[in-house]
């Protein structure tokens, strides 16, 4: 879990867990960006079929989603302004990891200057 975001970053209900085959098996048909869904479109999908009729709120679906990607049960799994894809080639793989690698070191710019502005803090009392 992440601190501060307990609520959304929990692991995965055993309900939960029974969702990743069905989640997994979706997603599998949306090869390339031009196929992406949405998060919203996962939910509606859930929402809407007889055998799960489950709301499933947005961190959750990204927790799913994150826990395929790290479990390897989506090779290829990005995602996009336009929602979840599965690569459809290499290119389009270096693309999503060259955007992830971006916002890792926007994340870690932010940080950089907290921790200053911390450190300052504890030395002057003030920020």
């Amino acid at each position: 879990m992440i601190k501060d975001f307990e609520g959304y970053t929990e692991e995965l209900s055993d309900d939960e867990l029974k969702l990743v085959p069905a989640f997994c098996a979706g997603l599998k048909s949306k090869i390339g960006k031009e196929n992406a869904i949405t998060n919203k479109a996962i939910q509606k999908a859930f929402q809407e079929n007889e055998k799960w009729n489950l709301k499933i709120p947005d961190a959750r679906v990204r927790k799913i989603i994150n826990y395929i990607r790290v479990n390897g049960l989506g090779k290829g799994l990005c995602a996009s302004s336009n929602g979840y894809y599965v690569a459809k080639n290499q290119e389009e793989l270096e693309g999503y990891l060259e955007g992830l690698k971006q916002r890792i070191r926007s994340q870690l710019s932010v940080y950089d200057a907290l921790e200053f502005q911390y450190i300052e803090w504890k030395k002057f009392g003030c920020l």
